[in-house]
């Protein structure tokens, strides 16, 4: 420590001293290491190069400047003429080492390439950069560095005030070599980075810090644990990408099984596209020829996810498979193999694909397809009387099912009434209705005439009659009433249904039979087209997949069409194919299971997922007794599973008070409609947040209804979740609300003609 004070206070009196004499222009007369004045250490500007040695007998003279280039000027100065006498009076006091190594830096070096402009005769060089200017004293010379070392004891290499290194990893001072284990203090040259560089770096670092759970994170997790749950020691596995942070044994027994069938497959599939296996047998295709790698993936993965919904058509409402029934006829042993050799050529492009609705030799009938359930179709094939083709239904061909089917559901007090049945088909299920009801009257609206040779040899009572007709469109009824053939008289709905009249039949497939479904409910709402008789019973085939539509068993499949369905109908479904459970449907009924549970307390989870409101799904308050009977896949046509229909009985009732209306499209029945329509357009979201949504401060309406203010909980009530009740009061309040506003498709206007109202109702309303 002391050397070092001692060192840093001779160079800084030294150097000061020597800046003196220099700006003086007089030779140094005192000891160079004689202490001065602290005012002379301040910071200065970098000292000028020196002219003239120091006279002294144990420091050697300081190495001069460089000699001034030559120029072409002749005329020089007394002062430029002395300076250069006394530099060469310095010189011969010089050795002759120091004399070699100045001539050495005074030689220009060879410059490579072609010459610069500065190169050339009479111009001046052109300075570079050069060293940037240091600041501060100058630092002692080497020879200076060594008298120091001397004096303060210590050898020459240890006195290093932070001078860069010279390359090589050798020392300034004395060029000895630098220990391996020596810290490199050589000052680092800074990076220039371009704009480019600095923004990758910055992205890098913000992927870096990218939001996250850390791959690892504190101490080491025990791969098992035993835990003891309900009383049993259960060996589980902590796993933190599962919700649960747990796995249980039979979840990793399950992982293994699926790795090696995974593992198991993919040497199979080496094995057999080493051996040029074109098709190997089971379920995994590789096929030969044009197939890209796409297109076997997508086979393999079609394939697997039919097999698959295969066996959960089978799966019943306890998760048991049932079997099938031995009877029903079975698919042919090559079927499998069959069906993927014509896919395969599909995708080969060599059999042009036709669409299966497009295409008539699929939909082809045989005597010996339906012969187990249809003999008397069957018998009809093979008299050679044709085959019908329908491309938009599907038709129900069991003559024992139909049998049962009216022999468990008794249909008496419809006797002497009239029957408008629309799509037979085949007229199977009308006879079986025919035989049961006795009808007066039988219309059967059938708009395909290729099924007619079939309904004259199927329907041969005297009450049936045929009538080329799609009861789709609205005018088939006026024609049917213009005609004659419907002289049914209409019953006042206190007076309860009307027994006078049946409307039953297949709606259709797709998006035609929605809409139909769709109008038949506004109308029997609105009491309009065939339900101005009154309260009319239907019995309608309905697709099997839109079933739920209808009659939700969640409330994620509660719609508009179901509360209008609930609203004014009692439903009852009378035959359907097996039943198919979802995993909503059987979480469902767990957690309706455990509401009905004695020790349960009432939650919020209750109220979030509906099982608090599962008396207004309809699926769960319609009566299921009788059990419904159950139709197999063979009792359709065609034998597949989108053919499959459910036999659903829509009875009209008495609506609520407010609902009630002899006036079609009535005000009523139009703020229940718009309100309706309102509520289920965000099923999500509460109430109060539907009603603002109206505009006007509609929501403000829960605050100032009288009716409404004794339903304290309906504002943070879900609309999916909305009873009928509670629906009729809002539209009532909303009708009555003073600031509504007033939608121009709901004004009376603007209201199209409704189908059966006459001129001067219809100029009535139109004239609000």
């Amino acid at each position: 420590m002391r050397a070092a004070v001692l060192f840093r206070n001779i160079v800084s009196d030294s150097v000061a001293l020597r800046r003196l004499a220099i700006q003086n222009q007089a030779p140094v007369t005192s000891h160079p290491w004689t202490p001065l004045p602290r005012s002379f250490t301040t910071s200065a500007p970098r000292p000028l190069p020196r002219k003239e040695a120091v006279p002294d007998d144990d420091i050697e003279p300081t190495k001069p400047a460089k000699k001034a280039a030559k120029t072409s000027t002749t005329g020089k100065t007394a002062s430029n003429a002395t300076k250069t006498t006394s530099a060469k009076k310095t010189t011969n006091k010089k050795t002759k080492a120091v004399k070699e190594k100045e001539e050495e830096e005074e030689l220009p070096k060879p410059r490579r390439g072609r010459p610069k402009k500065a190169d050339e005769e009479g111009s001046e060089p052109v300075k570079g950069p050069g060293r940037k200017p240091r600041n501060g004293p100058e630092l002692p010379t080497i020879e200076e560095k060594r008298i120091i070392a001397k004096k303060l004891g210590i050898s020459p290499a240890d006195v290093d005030i932070g001078f860069p290194k010279a390359p090589g990893g050798r020392n300034y001072l004395d060029g000895t070599p630098r220990a391996e284990d020596a810290p490199d203090e050589r000052p680092r040259a800074k990076v220039m980075r371009s704009r480019v560089e600095e923004e990758e770096e910055k992205e890098e670092a913000a992927k870096q810090l990218k939001a996250g759970r850390p791959k690892s994170f504190g101490p080491p997790v025990p791969p098992k644990r035993t835990l003891v749950y309900k009383g049993e020691e259960v060996i589980v596995s902590f796993n933190p990408k599962k919700a649960g942070g747990f796995v249980t044994m039979e979840d990793l027994q399950m992982k293994t099984k699926r790795e090696a069938a995974r593992e198991e497959r993919e040497e199979t599939k080496r094995m057999r596209d080493e051996a040029g296996v074109a098709i190997p047998t089971g379920r995994y295709i590789v096929p030969e020829g044009p197939l890209t790698k796409v297109a076997r993936e997508y086979l393999e993965r079609e394939q697997h996810q039919e097999e698959k919904q295969k066996e959960w058509e089978w799966v019943s409402m306890d998760g048991e498979l049932e079997e099938l029934d031995p009877d029903a006829p079975r698919p042919h042993p090559k079927a499998k193999e069959t069906d993927e050799q014509d896919a395969i050529k599909l995708w080969d492009r060599t059999v042009h694909p036709v669409p299966l609705r497009q295409n008539p030799s699929w939909r082809k009938m045989y005597a010996r397809s339906v012969e187990g359930s249809a003999p008397t179709i069957a018998n009809m094939l093979r008299a050679d009387l044709g085959d019908a083709k329908s491309y938009d239904k599907s038709l129900v061909v069991s003559e024992d099912q139909c049998k049962k089917l009216f022999e468990r559901f008794d249909l008496s007090g419809f006797e002497d009434c009239t029957i408008v049945d629309f799509n037979p088909g085949y007229g199977i299920y009308s006879k079986a209705l025919n035989d049961a009801v006795k009808p007066k009257k039988h219309i059967l609206l059938e708009p395909e005439a290729v099924f007619k040779p079939f309904l004259d040899r199927v329907c041969t009572h005297e009450s049936f009659e045929f009538v080329n007709k799609d009861l789709y469109m609205w005018s088939t009824v006026d024609d049917l009433i213009a005609k004659g053939l419907l002289t049914t008289q209409p019953v006042p709905p206190e007076e309860g249904v009307n027994k006078t009249l049946i409307i039953t039949g297949v709606l259709h497939k797709d998006v035609k039979g929605d809409r139909f479904m769709a109008q038949i409910l506004d109308n029997i709402g609105k009491k309009d087209w065939l339900f101005k008789f009154g309260r009319v019973k239907c019995l309608l085939w309905i697709d099997d997949d839109q079933v739920a539509r209808y009659i939700p068993r969640t409330f994620g499949r509660r719609n508009r069409a179901a509360v209008l369905a609930q609203a004014f109908t009692d439903m009852r479904i009378l035959a359907q194919p097996p039943m198919k459970w979802t995993w909503a449907d059987h979480r469902f009924l767990r957690r309706i299971d455990h509401w009905n549970d004695p020790g349960h307390k009432p939650n919020d989870q209750d109220r979030v997922t509906g099982v608090a409101y599962n008396s207004e799904l309809t699926y769960y308050s319609m009566t299921h007794e009788p059990e419904p009977l159950t139709f197999q896949q063979t009792d359709y046509w065609p034998p597949l599973p989108w053919a499959q229909t459910t036999l659903v009985e829509f009875t009209p009732k008495l609506p609520m008070h407010y609902l009630v209306g002899d006036v079609p499209d009535s005000e009523p029945w139009k703020y229940f409609n718009h309100m309706l329509t309102c509520m289920f357009m965000a099923r999500q979201v509460t109430i109060k947040e539907a009603l603002s949504k109206m505009g006007g401060g509609t929501e403000m309406l829960l605050e100032t209804d009288e009716e409404l203010k004794m339903m304290p909980d309906l504002a943070e009530k879900h609309t999916v979740h909305l009873s009928i009740p509670e629906l009729v009061a809002l539209a009532k309040g909303y009708e009555f609300w003073p600031w509504r506003s007033e939608d121009p498709f709901l004004g009376a206007e603007l209201r199209l003609r409704t189908t059966g109202m006459t001129e001067e109702e219809e100029s009535k309303w139109t004239s609000l």
